[in-house]
């Protein structure tokens, strides 16, 4: 009787996951920030009037649009909160990422994962109060890394895992460039170490959803070439330095305009398309240079000792210091794309820290250094968050005057304008205005382009920190596989 067997498995913890779910459901009855309009009103309205092949077009992918279409059918029959079915299915996705966190995560350390996950209050405000569309692909990505945990056969789990990539980028472009492209740069890499089977089954399951996917386009009657065309689109529009994300760019892109005397937001900032392009790229190389350093560091565990690359490679890719199971480095390396593209790379959006902030959860719960960097990290971010849009929107709907933009939503328009709170605020349109009214003594958007230089400091930081960490074992939270035979190379 007092032999002691091994420890049961932690349950998730429910009373948590309920106590984070009721604190995001008062959101529901607010206007978020301003990215639902187009969300709603014109891509979700075009799905519902035309169709999902003829209304899919810029920026999101196509199984995004095909849920905005489905939100819109529903807002018409709740024009005074047209914003909660699309808020309802961002919380169900928000709620699934996290499950899907729980499930990767160390049974042990469940509790904290869904404590700093589920209830920071700035991701509560991210989703449910603000509506910004991160979890889809955010879950997809989550799912990719289960595919490679829990199915068996090495090809069946790279192909499942490459699939589930694709659709990441099937619902935003960050599932691209954050997610598949820094696996198939580091897959690539460890390709080159002689580790060949990863990558072909990787780049198998992306090619097969994206031929799946246009060919489906194609036979609908849509162009064969929709998912190139959206996914080039992401390169063309806010083609600018920094779109407004805390960090590097940002920072540098507001000291450029204070000292060319250029005013408005870093938006705004005019520079030759030449200089422009110039940086666009240094910002690119100092992104892969990051991803380089720490892929050559990190290797695949095959039934083999981790080896240099073959030939004159070797000193370019030297052995790896650390090789864990394909889940646990799939993990990393996913985090460790979204953090640096984030923060590093160009073109980010204020939104776009949000997911490396999530991944992150399952190194601050083992490193205590990572969890006071990961704090001041989602204190920072949340006070720009807080700064730029406040509580949302305190209206019902635009002025007539933006009508025009949405020529497909016109029987949604016309219910809303019959509302009387849309010419005379009610109860909680006047309670989110007082709200806002009290946020808008937050530092202003010139203190937050000051604070991005912090903000870059702290995410210099915490890539060290994981670079120092990144043989030790326990520094992710993220389990080993399931016990099996070693995979050859």
């Amino acid at each position: 009787m007092t032999a002691q067997g091994p420890r049961p498995p932690a349950s998730v913890p429910v009373a948590l996951i309920l106590l984070g779910l009721a604190l995001r459901l008062p959101g529901l009855l607010f206007n978020g920030m301003a990215d639902p309009y187009q969300i709603i009103f014109e891509w979700g309205a075009a799905v519902h009037r035309l169709g999902l092949v003829p209304a899919f077009g810029v920026n999101y992918g196509i199984l995004s649009y095909a849920a905005y279409g489905v939100f819109e059918a529903m807002a018409e029959w709740m024009p005074r909160f047209w914003w909660i079915p699309y808020k309802i299915g961002l919380i169900g996705f928000d709620l699934a990422a996290c499950l899907a966190l729980v499930a990767l995560a160390d049974p042990r350390d469940r509790k904290w994962v869904v404590v700093l996950a589920w209830l920071n209050p700035w991701f509560i405000v991210h989703g449910a109060y603000h509506g910004f569309w991160e979890g889809p692909h955010l879950l997809f990505g989550l799912l990719a890394v289960l595919a490679l945990q829990r199915l068996s056969g090495e090809r069946r789990a790279w192909a499942a895992a490459g699939a589930l990539i694709m659709c990441s980028a099937m619902f935003k472009p960050q599932g691209l460039i954050h997610f598949a492209g820094p696996l198939g740069f580091y897959l690539g890499l460890q390709w080159l170490r002689a580790v060949r089977r990863p990558l072909v089954r990787y780049l198998a399951g992306l090619l097969g959803v994206f031929a799946a996917t246009s060919l489906a386009i194609w036979l609908a009657g849509g162009p064969l070439l929709s998912v190139v065309d959206n996914f080039g689109s992401v390169f063309t529009s806010m083609a600018k330095m920094s779109n407004g994300g805390p960090g590097l760019w940002r920072f540098l892109s507001w000291a450029y305009m204070e000292a060319t005397g250029q005013p408005g937001l870093v938006l705004d900032m005019r520079i030759s398309r030449a200089a422009l392009a110039a940086w666009n790229a240094l910002a690119g190389l100092l992104a892969l240079a990051i991803l380089y350093v720490f892929s050559v560091r990190l290797g695949l565990a095959r039934r083999e000792p981790a080896v240099a690359a073959p030939g004159g490679l070797a000193r370019l890719l030297p052995a790896p210091a650390a090789a864990w199971q394909d889940a646990r480095v799939t993990f990393v390396v996913l985090t460790l794309g979204t953090f640096v593209m984030a923060q590093f790379g160009p073109r980010a959006h204020i939104s776009h820290s949000y997911v490396a902030m999530v991944m992150l959860v399952l190194f601050a719960v083992r490193d205590r250094v990572m969890l006071w960097l990961w704090v001041a990290m989602c204190s920072m971010l949340a006070l720009a968050h807080l700064s730029t849009f406040q509580l949302g929107g305190a209206s019902v709907f635009l002025p007539e005057s933006q009508w025009f933009r949405y020529p497909q939503a016109g029987p949604l328009i016309d219910a809303i304008r019959r509302l009387p709170a849309y010419t005379t605020p009610d109860a909680l349109l006047r309670f989110q205005a007082a709200v806002n009214h009290v946020l808008a003594a937050l530092p202003g958007q010139r203190a937050i382009s000051i604070l991005s230089l912090p903000v870059c400091l702290v995410a210099s930081a915490m890539l060290w920190r994981l670079y120092r960490t990144l043989g030790d074992r326990d520094s992710c939270s993220c389990r080993e596989q399931p016990a099996a035979p070693p995979r050859e190379w």
